[in-house]
């Protein structure tokens, strides 16, 4: 009985510890991905002007694709739109996002229904005419209060939102505009990726190289228990709505600079919070396991005859 009691500890130890790692980089972001050509390189992207309105918890991203076919004769071409994936990443190891809580598609004035494949990724086509720009306009709603930065074994809990360029093979012009509402402003901003964004106080703005596929912002907002479903997902329309009044007026002033936005660390690690966190947590099971060994040791009275 005296083995059982070290080995159980070890053992709650262990999985104490394995429940809380989890791997470097940025997990559980909110994350708004490009459109692609499905299997075809004959698309030029003409255009793409993708619109973020970034509030406490969440975020609400308009993007805008002037596309064409290079080819002489109409055509039916299909794409690819993304919306839950783990991808590596050089500067936060991985990028993991949940999926978005709403997401709709125009192609010109009228709604496409996309078809979903692989589990997160949606398949919708759409009518080439030779020589003719299409527009494609998609709206999401990414849920950010549930970010996790992982790195050297600690763990920090923010909020964050991830926007990936994903690639074409013919492209020009891709820039993306960015405002903070719900009383956000550029104070709230921990980290931003990468350091060619600038901004001024409520308003970021970006040009991607053939580099730079990818924007981060980390920022103090919701908590994880923020109640998304319940404030968020019954306003996702009037949310729409709002960021077709999107001014791009006010990003054109030269007040814009690099942010200098680099704080990504991780919590460090102290004495004190490792003791708080055995009392709390590991003590219990450490009381729990002393007493169902005391009754197993504890003598059983002698009925009397």
């Amino acid at each position: 009985m005296r083995l059982l009691i070290p080995f159980v500890l070890a053992l709650f130890t262990v999985l104490n510890v394995s429940a809380q790692k989890i791997d470097d980089g940025l997990w559980n972001a909110g994350r708004a991905f490009s459109i692609i050509p499905l299997n075809d390189d004959s698309i030029f992207l003409q255009k793409q002007l993708s619109l973020v309105q970034i509030y406490p918890g969440f975020s609400v991203v308009k993007s805008i694709y002037d596309i064409r076919s290079t080819q002489q004769s109409d055509a039916y071409r299909e794409f690819h739109w993304v919306d839950t994936l783990t991808t590596p990443h050089r500067f936060f190891h991985r990028l993991h996002n949940i999926g978005s809580s709403g997401m709709k598609i125009l192609v010109g004035k009228d709604t496409v229904k996309p078809e979903r494949i692989e589990g997160s990724s949606y398949v919708f086509g759409v009518n080439m005419p030779a020589g003719e720009v299409v527009t494609i306009t998609t709206y999401q709603v990414t849920p950010n209060n549930q970010a996790k930065l992982s790195g050297d074994e600690t763990v920090k809990e923010m909020n964050g939102f991830v926007f990936s360029f994903d690639k074409w093979k013919q492209q020009a012009v891709r820039q993306i505009f960015i405002k903070l509402n719900g009383d956000l402003s550029v104070n709230n901003l921990k980290g931003v990726y990468p350091a060619t964004v600038t901004g001024t106080m409520d308003k970021l703005r970006w040009t991607p190289d053939s580099l730079n596929e990818t924007l981060v912002v980390w920022y103090e907002g919701q908590a994880p228990d923020y109640k998304f479903e319940k404030k968020v997902l019954p306003k996702q329309q009037l949310l729409f709505d709002d960021i077709n009044s999107f001014d791009l007026a006010f990003f054109d002033g030269t007040g814009f600079k690099p942010l200098d936005k680099t704080d990504f660390t991780t919590n460090t690690r102290s004495t004190l919070g490792t003791v708080l966190y055995f009392i709390m947590f590991a003590a219990p099971w450490i009381f729990l396991i002393w007493f169902i060994v005391y009754l197993l040791r504890k003598p059983k009275k002698k009925l009397n005859a």
